[in-house]
This record gives C-alpha cells, structure tokens and sequence, in this order.
C-alpha cells in the first residue's frame, strides 16, 4: 500500500528492497527478541512507569539506536512503532 507524499518511483524501490533483502522476513524473525529485551529494559530502568514516562524511554533510546545507525534501521523503527502503540505502553505499564 503506498503512503501518500511517496512518489511511485520512491515506492517502487522501497518495494524493492524489501522484497529483495527480505526485509518483511528479518523484521519478523528480529522482532520478538528486540520486544522481549525492551520490555525487560523498561521494567529494570523505569521505576515509577507511567504512560509519559514509557513513551518517553522509547523515544530515547530509538533516538540513541538512529544516532549508532541510521534513521531506517530496523530497530530505529520498531521503537518508534512501540512508542506510538497505546497497547505496548499499557502493558509495559501494567506488568510489574
């Protein structure tokens, strides 16, 4: 599904790439772990978890991961996905 402001030439090679490097396969093989250790992260650093607090952390540290790769980075992306989830941050919230 193409977003709006991606030209069909922007489109076509971002559709290639991901069909080339199976980029849809290594984010699904690479994700799980990366949620489980984020997770674990925000449960040991973050004592008084609040909504703000977690959304907080999240931006941080894709902010710290775009810093070390680059803004496309697979985990640059998935904690930003993570920051603007309502439903991880709750759980992440709600678990102790």
């Amino acid at each position: 599904m193409q977003t709006i402001g991606i030209s069909d030439s922007q489109f076509c090679l971002i559709k290639s790439h991901y069909s080339k490097l199976k980029l849809l396969e290594r984010f699904r093989n690479r994700s799980p772990e990366a949620l489980s250790e984020t997770q674990s992260s925000i449960k040991t650093h973050i004592k008084a978890k609040s909504i703000e607090r977690v959304r907080q952390f999240l931006l941080e540290e894709a902010q710290r991961l775009r810093d070390r790769f680059s803004n496309n980075h697979w985990k640059v992306v998935l904690h930003e996905g993570m920051a603007n989830s309502s439903k991880f941050i709750e759980d992440c919230c709600l678990t102790q």
